[in-house]
């Protein structure tokens, strides 16, 4: 007997064959009480239920495991395979839980949970929790599930974790919380608590941080494997919607998920019906269920372990199951299974894959039609980001662009059937319609130089050009309004533009310092002004007019320092002789005036002008301490700190407080509103150990021009023949556009970011007065709207500006969620990946950017205000200007994205650190690694690595890894 989950009277046991009808205390029931406000529905609590129970419990109640199982036994064409078994639920575990964290073992572990002391106090509180008494209404319920188990084959339970935080679409807690397997009527309350003390183990803190965790467990009829595993109804190692993968091993499946085996792979075509690839693992253990309980692990022989553990019959029955699974749910799941030695199929649990990338759902096609590949190329492009971008920095940022193609006012289509696209959180070339013109290998040979990662993505095997191409352009696409396009862009004006830099360098560099002198001055003038009754839109609109005529002459010298920068870099890279490729490489760098050195030579003057003592009395964490002590020393409140600093500090901040991360966004911070970021990036600066960047600099410059006058000399200057004549003029006037024209390079994206921090600073005025009336919820919600939604807002009191917030807001978070940001998706979800490129073993292969070797400890940094210590290697999936300070201390640069004119290897060429890109660094290098970096040869040798196998259980080495 079972009691039920909203009826007073116990219910029969269902499937799990006939049970006594002995009643259970109603103790075991506390009275029916809604838990949370935001559940659908009130459900009366109880400590066990039967996982058919006619109405599931939520997961608030008997946890993600439990919860899906229920939601299993309700779904046609699965419940089948699904063991009996019992929720022990969270009330079951509500004083067991209070217990422990009422206790003082609690309140001395919970400040330390995330310090190197958190694992051995953790084992304290596993203690505690093992030797907390049963009550009356635990022990009959333990006796419920004992007399239940009398019935199952071989008496024997699995005992598993269903905490509520578990397996949700967030996260899964994969392997991190207990399992008993082949436990016995009488080691079930053992295995009970077992389980329950694993909440409070080290690596439940380590994966969720610290916290008061709730806890449930599930106990189902122990399934005697003979082959067992786990199976994902999209692949997770690509994010394929239309492939199944499969790991599976003899024996239960424990084996599988700790990843104690090699175990066999296969990849299943769910469209098609057929086994796409198969991989036979070693194999070299089983785990099985033990005469008298429990498990044993026993060898696997070579014979064995040579055969594949599954037939295409039994694969082809398991992805119909796992289809039936993801149907139910409505998404990708992952799931356990196993076959029994009788050749049953049997589900043991099922949890949504966590893992994929959230493709916006307009641009995913239906199962079996043509599939279109998508290119967001805002990841190497102007933008430099794998960051979403919100509502409103997809709007600025899209209107920007278009202003300054001479198309302002034009808008940019949001259907992914056009050529170029705006998601909801990205921009997106369909490169299905581009490779009707030409293929894959030829947009690689033009886009080596900014990315030479996605050039191997676009020549590898999984870009086929075959299976992408589009049968027919999207309708309104014609020769016709191509042209119409064409013409509206001043083209000629570029042209013309280029032609002046190229003929008269020295004149025209001249005038553009005069004119951004004056586009500085106005749009100085209009932030100090600010918004006007005619709202947002006009003033945006005023601020790209106010810079539009300097930048138009920055983009047009790029037709000069492109070919010239290509020229080099192909000599730097293929030259015939060590000579040639060094020269070149010294022409690459070495820009007096380039604004991006000279505002990181001031940084590095203003964290110098810092004593020492006052950085040694803040550690990372005292950042924001130190900020409030500088901004007090500021506004005068105090005046504890060196005057010369405080004056920098000002100076600084009035000539570069608009910079920040992701600079193009109007969402991100500035130093201006968020000055601990400055803060940060001097700490970086402010260590004995880096260079000053002047000296780099002056070293630098001092090199190119030495090399400079000994090609001239070698290519006899106005001696000679006409040949050697017109060589050595060539020559001139290609020294002459290093010296004067190659810093311009970073100008065009810095101004920018100038325009972006200028509408954000009168948007974060604007915000404030909403949030004092009410009308946004919280800071930054101003940015999940458009500008003609807030002029609107800003116009009438009644408009609904929360409610315009709400579904923006979500699809930003669901995208800020995705673990990775892929530059070629399909639509379908694949990430398209390069060929992997065989090296020796503990060695990384990659191209060049930077030469040099050095060797160092990785450190893996995601955004440019993430910590590193100097002689560390900067390791990151691309890097714009905000990374710079990050350079100097970095010993060496490893980059997944980026080429010879991407931010990175420019950076990297200027401060003379060794550098290598286009290796997938988040799945190769881990912070801690120490290795040595080839920027000659582009190889990146681990010299101490983690080594991981796909698994889906944290093992004590990699937590070791995680806490050092």
């Amino acid at each position: 007997p079972l009691p039920s989950a909203q009826s007073d009277r116990p219910s029969q046991v269902t499937s799990m064959g006939t049970a006594q009808s002995a009643p259970v205390t109603g103790a075991v029931r506390p009275p029916s009480v809604r838990l949370d406000a935001n559940d659908d529905a009130p459900y009366e609590r109880a400590m066990l239920a039967a996982l058919d129970a006619k109405k599931p419990l939520p997961v608030r109640a008997v946890g993600g495991k439990s919860a899906s199982l229920m939601r299993l036994y309700g779904t046609p064409g699965v419940s089948s395979y699904v063991p009996g078994g019992y929720a022990i639920t969270v009330d079951f575990f509500a004083e067991w839980t209070a217990a422990v964290t009422a206790s003082r073992e609690w309140a001395a572990a919970e400040p330390k949970l995330g310090t190197p002391e958190g694992p051995r106090l953790c084992v304290g509180l596993k203690r505690l929790a093992q030797r907390l008494p049963l009550s009356a209404a635990q022990t009959a319920c333990l006796d419920t599930v004992r007399r239940a188990m009398e019935a199952w084959p071989g008496r024997l339970a699995a005992v598993r974790s269903s905490a509520p935080e578990e397996d949700g679409t967030g996260a899964s807690f994969a392997g991190v919380f207990e399992t008993k397997l082949g436990v016995s009527p009488e080691g079930l309350e053992a295995a009970v608590r077992a389980c329950f003390a694993s909440v409070f183990d080290h690596r439940v803190f380590s994966y969720a941080g610290a916290h008061k965790p709730a806890f449930a467990a599930t106990v189902m009829e122990m399934v005697d494997a003979a082959t067992a595993g786990v199976a994902f109804s999209a692949n997770p190692l690509n994010s394929d919607l239309d492939e199944m993968l499969v790991d599976a091993g003899y024996g239960l499946g424990e084996s599988v998920v700790d990843g104690s085996i090699v175990a066999d792979r296969f990849v299943w075509d769910k469209v098609g019906g057929r086994l796409l690839e198969s991989k036979v693992g070693s194999k070299a253990q089983e785990v099985r269920l033990a005469a008298d309980g429990g498990v044993e692990v026993r060898r696997v022989g070579a014979e064995r372990q040579a055969v594949r553990s599954l037939s295409d019959e039994q694969l082809r029955q398991l992805a119909a199951l796992v289809a039936a699974v993801e149907g139910a749910y409505g998404r990708p799941m992952d799931t356990e299974w196993a076959y029994t030695e009788a050749g049953e199929l049997r589900l043991l649990q099922a949890r949504p894959v966590t893992t994929l990338h959230p493709l916006d759902e307009a641009m995913i096609t239906p199962p079996g039609e043509p599939r279109r590949l998508y290119y967001d190329f805002n990841v190497a492009s102007e933008a430099t980001t794998t960051s979403p971008f919100t509502c409103l920095d997809l709007a600025v940022y899209s209107d920007m662009s278009l202003a300054f193609l001479g198309l302002a006012g034009a808008r940019i289509p949001t259907d992914p059937e056009q050529v170029f696209f705006n998601g909801q959180t990205r921009q997106y070339i369909n490169m299905s319609h581009a490779f009707r013109l030409v293929g894959p290998r030829w947009f690689a040979s033009q886009l080596e130089m900014v990315d030479v990662y996605l050039a191997a993505i676009l020549r590898g095997d999984d870009c086929d050009a075959a299976r992408y191409k589009s049968a027919r352009l999207p309708s309104g696409l014609s020769f016709g309004s191509v042209w119409g396009l064409l013409r509206q862009m001043p083209m000629w004006r570029q042209y013309q533009l280029g032609s002046r830099w190229e003929r008269a360098p020295l004149e025209t560099k001249a005038e553009y310092i005069s004119e951004a002198r004056r586009s500085s001055e106005a749009l100085k003038a209009l932030e100090e002004r600010g918004v006007t009754s005619a709202g947002f839109e006009s003033f945006y609109a005023e601020l790209l007019a106010a810079v539009y005529p300097v930048l138009e002459l920055e983009m047009a010298v790029m037709q000069v320092i492109i070919p010239v920068f290509k020229a080099l870099d192909t000599a730097r890279v293929k030259g015939r002789t060590a000579q040639e490729r060094e020269e070149a490489d010294a022409l690459c760098g070495g820009f007096e005036e380039d604004p991006l050195m000279q505002m990181n030579m001031q940084m590095y003057d203003l964290a110098h002008l810092l004593p020492p003592s006052v950085w040694a009395e803040y550690g990372e964490e005292g950042l924001p301490a130190l900020t409030g002590r500088i901004l007090a020393n500021v506004a005068g409140r105090k005046s504890d700190l060196p005057a010369p600093f405080v004056g920098a500090w000002v100076s600084f901040m009035r000539e570069y407080g608009w910079d920040g991360a992701d600079q193009l966004f109007v969402s991100s911070p500035r130093y201006a509103d968020s000055p601990h970021l400055l803060v940060s990036k001097l700490r970086h600066n402010s260590s004995g150990g880096i260079r000053n960047p002047a000296d780099i600099l002056k070293e630098r410059v001092a090199n190119r021009r030495r090399v400079m006058r000994a090609q001239e000399e070698r290519g006899g200057r106005g001696s000679g023949g006409l040949f050697a004549r017109c060589a050595g003029a060539n020559l001139e006037k290609r020294n002459l556009h290093l010296d004067h024209l190659m810093w311009i390079r970073n100008a065009p994206k810095l101004r920018m970011a100038r325009v972006t921090a200028a509408f954000r600073s009168a948007l974060l005025a604007a915000q404030a007065d909403l949030l004092a009336a009410g009308r946004l919820e919280a800071e930054g919600d101003v940015f999940h709207v458009s500008v003609q939604q807030l002029d609107a807002a800003i116009k009438e009191s009644s408009f609904d500006l929360r409610a315009a917030v709400t579904p923006n807001r979500a699809t930003y978070a669901r995208a800020k969620s995705a673990k990775s940001c892929p530059m070629l998706i399909d639509s379908r979800g694949r990430i398209l990946k390069p060929n992997l490129v065989e090296g020796e073993p503990g060695a990384l292969v990659g191209a060049a950017i930077s030469p040099g070797v050095a060797s160092g400890r990785v450190r893996v940094c995601t955004c440019s205000t993430d910590p590193i210590a100097p002689g560390e290697v900067l390791v990151a999936i691309v890097t714009d200007p905000a990374w710079t300070p990050m350079f100097a201390g970095a010993s060496a640069v490893v980059l997944q994205i980026g080429g010879a004119l991407q931010h990175g290897a420019l950076c990297a060429r200027e401060y003379g650190k060794p550098a290598v890109s286009g290796i997938d660094v988040m799945a190769s290098l881990k912070t801690g690694m120490q290795v040595t970096v080839d920027g000659n040869t582009g190889i990146v040798r681990i010299d101490e690595s983690l080594r991981r196998s796909f698994s889906r259980r944290l093992s004590d080495r990699d937590l070791q890894g995680v806490e050092a």
